[in-house]
């Protein structure tokens, strides 16, 4: 009977991780990302070469380069998916000077056209979902 036991929870621990690896291995972050954070509709563009973009109803900014005032800024994504919770990084450059600001996020996958992300504040990573602003992104393209 004890082996019967051990046997089937075996089982379901390897289906676990083969899921698990399974919704990785089929996450691609490139493309176009809807979502809305309770007060309005935006979207995130992530492209093959590392160039974000990031829209809402009234702003718009973002790629290899987009002005602010009379700087010019480059807006690039890093996604890394070796530690739990996932971490996705925008950083942004002020191409004349040369000087970065990072926005550490996290995120997790629901499924590969699915997933929800917060964004630190004050440079800090979120640590969790609960205590940060977060908003669940749907893959449109």
């Amino acid at each position: 009977m004890i082996k019967s036991w051990i046997i089937v929870l075996f089982v379901g621990i390897v289906q676990i991780s083969f899921a698990q690896d399974d919704s990785i291995s089929n996450f691609d972050i490139v493309g176009i990302w809807k979502g809305n954070d309770g007060s309005q509709d935006g979207s995130f563009t992530f492209d093959k070469e590392g160039h974000a973009i990031i829209k809402t109803k009234e702003v718009v900014f973002g790629g290899k380069n987009f002005s602010r005032g009379d700087k010019v800024f480059s807006l690039t994504y890093e996604v890394n998916l070796q530690e739990e919770p996932y971490q996705l990084d925008f950083t942004f450059t002020e191409l004349k000077s040369q000087r970065t600001m990072v926005w550490p996020c996290i995120f997790k996958i629901i499924d590969p056209n699915k997933i929800v992300l917060a964004r630190g504040s004050s440079g800090k990573r979120p640590e969790d979902f609960k205590d940060y602003e977060s908003i669940t992104l749907v893959k449109e393209e």
